[in-house]
């Protein structure tokens, strides 16, 4: 499974929301490409990028931000804004590869997937998402079982430990896990989530 690091901006800041609330905002960085290039030096094979900004309006606000990013070699997956044909194309030719489209209910991705062929999906559990309350394990195994492709997760990761959960499901279909707050805040570094997901840290 894949430790992919997230970036979420907001006016060209990077930040965290309290549970996708906008009001809940913490401003961790004013240099979204200087975050960028830690998260490389520290061994992250992909960046999860949001664009808060195109999530509120419809429009991705940040593309540019994210171009330079991909300029350094990072392999990104991008959410924000995506809702129509146009933007799609748009970020596609910025280099990004992953786009998110969001706020449909479990049935609707269900439906989606099957005529699409999508080959994964990006689940974020926005009740636990920004809080460091821990992995719902629940939640997660009934995603798994309705979805039936590979998923890459996010929200609630707070120690090594919810690494370590993960791991214990020994689930073909968990591919990738985004963390946020949890690197921010300093709780553990980029390099020992990718040890302890690696099995090298005890």
């Amino acid at each position: 499974m894949l430790i992919i690091p997230a970036i979420d901006l907001k006016q060209g800041k990077v930040v965290r929301l309290w549970k996708g609330d906008f009001q809940k905002t913490t401003v961790y960085a004013g240099d979204a490409l200087k975050v960028a290039r830690r998260w490389k030096e520290e061994g992250a094979e992909r960046i999860h990028i949001v664009d808060l900004d195109g999530a509120k309006t419809g429009t991705p606000a940040n593309l540019e931000i994210v171009q330079e990013i991909v300029k350094m070699g990072m392999v990104v997956q991008f959410g924000g804004g995506i809702r129509d044909r146009e933007i799609f194309k748009k970020a596609i030719t910025a280099g990004i590869p992953y786009l998110r489209k969001s706020e449909w209910d479990i049935g609707e991705v269900s439906k989606f997937l099957k005529e699409a062929r999508i080959k994964r999906v990006i689940w974020t559990n926005i009740e636990r998402d920004g809080t460091l309350e821990g992995i719902d394990i629940v939640a997660l195994r009934g995603t798994l079982e309705a979805i039936g492709l590979p998923l890459i997760i996010a929200g609630g990761v707070s120690s090594l430990e919810d690494i370590k959960k993960l791991k214990e499901l020994n689930s073909p279909n968990l591919e990738g896990l985004i963390i946020g707050r949890a690197l921010y805040e300093g709780r553990f570094s980029l390099r020992e989530a990718i040890r302890t997901m690696e099995g090298s840290l005890p």
